[in-house]
């Protein structure tokens, strides 16, 4: 039986997802013991008078690290659930509307579990994140060890299929 949770979210629900996933990601990379010191330095170059540019942060991070890279979390040196071409091809489904029922709960349990997902509390932002948790059916309060195992092999199809193109960062 199919939930179809795309249904269930509105536009900006699914808009803040796609953000929350983008921002777990730029989190991770600066907190990362191995790449932390170099994404920093990423980020900073990835901010203009204009705001920050996820899209010109990931096209360094990727030609610095490469398309496979998975950072690590700082206090238990276990890696993101997902690439630096994995989060975004999934960011960039959710906002684009392609994503399917195993994406967006996904980028659900991301948004509700990793550092730096997460809108600030109080936000205008805070109370459409918790909309979306509770219409794709994340307990979001709740701690979840195992959240990052569960991504992994919820994607497991969407992974393979991200890992089998090409990206074109090198350009």
């Amino acid at each position: 039986m199919s939930v179809n949770l795309s249904r269930r979210l509105t536009v900006d629900q699914r808009l803040l997802l796609a953000k929350c996933v983008r921002g777990a990601i730029v989190g991770w990379m600066i907190t990362c013991p191995q790449a932390g010191q170099i994404s920093r330095r990423i980020q900073y170059q990835s901010t203009t008078a204009a705001g920050f540019s996820f899209s010109r942060f990931s096209h360094h991070a990727i030609q610095a690290f490469g398309a496979g890279y998975q950072p690590l979390c700082p206090g238990t040196n276990r890696p993101f659930p997902l690439s630096i071409s994995e989060g975004i091809a999934l960011a960039n489904d959710l906002e684009l509307d392609l994503a399917d029922d195993d994406q967006i709960w996904a980028a659900a349990l991301v948004a509700a579990h990793a550092a730096f997902g997460q809108p600030e509390v109080c936000s205008p932002s805070w109370r459409i994140y918790v909309g979306a948790m509770s219409a794709v059916g994340v307990a979001w309060l709740d701690g979840d060890p195992d959240w990052k195992t569960k991504v992994r092999n919820r994607l497991k199809v969407f992974r393979r299929h991200v890992a089998s193109v090409p990206t074109i960062a090198a350009e």
